[in-house]
């Protein structure tokens, strides 16, 4: 399950041989959208923060590792559309993703952070293709990093510039 609170869209992920992703609208319960990209085990989803994008991990036809990343924002339109941003295999283990709280307003892609087996990875969207770094980790080898969470972004535009809040990012 993934939602957020500024969107009106849920996404909920089906386990198992045949891996779905539905749109939900949350006033309604009305399924928007069935998203299939993945061919089974899908165990992570996250839902940007604004409602546009959402992000899922399962296997692909090869038993492969793959993050798919949609457009949602016309999802609830009069017209739904989805849009598949970029579908990427990673040989680095993810357990669970999560959208970086935008800085500020700002009105950057927006960008996915993800966790698991001796991995934290950033990901962002470059020219249409998603992209990752790795954050080094020392001292951790051979442990499941299990969750990940960031401050959250501020609640109004004056929040954001008050000056006893400086904008920093924090990864837990």
């Amino acid at each position: 399950l993934a939602a957020a609170a500024a969107a009106p869209l849920l996404a909920t992920a089906q386990e198992g041989p045949l891996a779905i992703v539905r749109l939900w609208e949350r006033r309604s319960g009305a399924c928007l959208a069935l998203l299939q990209q993945h061919a089974c085990d899908m165990h992570a989803l996250a839902l940007s923060h604004d409602g546009t994008r959402l992000a899922a991990v399962g296997k692909d036809h090869r038993a492969r590792q793959m993050l798919a990343l949609w457009d949602i924002s016309a999802a609830d339109a009069p017209v739904p559309a989805v849009e598949l941003v970029d579908a990427k295999v990673t040989l680095h283990h993810v357990r669970r993703l999560a959208f970086v709280p935008p800085a500020g307003g700002s009105a950057e892609e927006p960008q996915l952070a993800s966790c698991g087996f001796e991995s934290v990875r950033f990901w962002r969207v470059k020219r249409g293709k998603l992209h990752c770094c790795g954050l080094p980790l020392q001292h951790h080898e051979g442990e499941m990093l299990l969750d990940l969470a960031f401050d959250p972004p501020p609640a109004s535009p004056d929040e954001a510039a008050a000056p006893e809040r400086p904008p920093v990012r924090m990864l837990v």
